[in-house]
């Protein structure tokens, strides 16, 4: 009896001898394959998530959807005090202006230009976006201004003609420049916009016509330098505006509608900006420049000088409309046959052999 629980204890000792080292051989292996996973994929992180983070996790949904409202909340009310801001200085200077006090009202409406330019540059780096809405806010009000001084009546205080005239265009030249500077294509169309509504507020056919070339040349100069095809596009339609306006007589400011009864040789600035856009068939492919791009923006130009010309000879040229067709279907077989021999888009080459 006593030989047989010997017997039993040995084995016992035996088999937790055995459980041992095979618990030292699994703890080897398990060191041996962290290893070898820390060479391969770097070391492991093991993150306990409690009971408190699961519910955080399972709400941030809801806290994402709310994070969306509240910027859509903010740049509305971003917008909406800019376009307040904007509204009430313009109001608050014609007060000034219609109880006859031009001095304040003009001391007032440089003050407010300087102040809103300040609060953007304030606002630069704490505020991005509001800052961004604060420069385009002083950029109208500075336009709103100067028109106001130079070439509104009732309000200009610039009699000179050629001084105020120029002070609009050097403030408009600079806002170019920026839009230039700064790759803004939004603020260079507001500035088209801006030399659109001078053209029609002048009236007057050299000043009113060389604005459609100054919108053009600079469209087709962004899309060498800037690749802006969505400007250009709206460039092609703000100066045969121009054009519309200046050739039914002005009918914003004259409110009445009628075709001139002289050119003063105004058609040769239209000839000018569809030369401009037309010339841009000689730009080389590349990335920026390929064929459904190009070939509409042509074709739209070619539509729009058709029509507007067709005005032009029912207004002026009833007589002798032969000689000028013939001008421009000589210049289009010209020009595309410099198209096919230097050109890229051999289509292009071919509307302009057709037209």
């Amino acid at each position: 009896m006593g030989h047989t629980d010997h017997a039993g204890k040995g084995e016992f000792e035996l088999l937790k001898q055995r459980i041992k080292d095979l618990e030292q051989r699994m703890g080897h292996m398990e060191k041996d394959l962290a290893a070898r996973e820390f060479r391969r994929r770097g070391p492991l992180r093991i993150e306990y998530q409690s009971e408190e983070d699961a519910q955080a996790e399972s709400v941030k949904p809801v806290s994402q959807d709310n994070f969306l409202e509240s910027r859509i909340g903010e740049y509305g009310m971003a917008w909406m005090g800019n376009v307040v801001l904007l509204f009430g200085i313009l109001f608050l200077s014609q007060f000034l202006l219609n109880n006859n006090q031009l001095i304040f009202s003009l001391v007032f409406g440089i003050a407010s230009v300087a102040l809103v330019y300040l609060l953007g540059h304030l606002t630069r780096n704490s505020l991005p976006y509001m800052s961004r809405l604060f420069q385009y806010n002083g950029h109208l009000l500075l336009y709103i201004q100067a028109m106001r001084i130079c070439m509104f009546p009732g309000s200009s205080i610039i009699e000179n003609p050629l001084v105020s005239h120029a002070l609009v265009l050097l403030i408009l030249m600079a806002l170019i420049y920026l839009a230039f500077r700064n790759s803004s294509q939004l603020l260079a169309v507001i500035v088209w916009l801006m030399l659109v509504i001078t053209a029609i507020a002048d009236g007057h056919t050299h000043f009113m016509l060389p604005l459609m070339l100054v919108i053009s040349a600079s469209a087709i100069w962004f899309l060498i330098r800037k690749n802006w095809w969505t400007g250009l596009y709206i460039s092609v339609f703000l100066s045969y505006f121009i054009y519309l306006m200046w050739i039914t007589g002005d009918p914003i400011m004259s409110r009445s509608f009628q075709f001139l009864s002289e050119h003063h040789m105004g058609h040769f600035y239209l000839f000018a900006t569809a030369l401009a856009y037309s010339l841009s068939g000689l730009l080389p492919g590349s990335e920026n420049v390929s064929a459904k791009r190009l070939i509409p923006l042509l074709v739209v130009n070619g539509l729009a000088f058709s029509f507007v010309f067709t005005l032009t000879v029912l207004a002026f040229f009833t007589e002798d409309f032969y000689m000028y067709f013939g001008l421009i279907a000589a210049f289009c077989m010209v020009y595309s046959i410099l198209l096919q021999l230097r050109g890229t888009w051999k289509s292009a080459a071919a509307m302009y052999a057709l037209y």
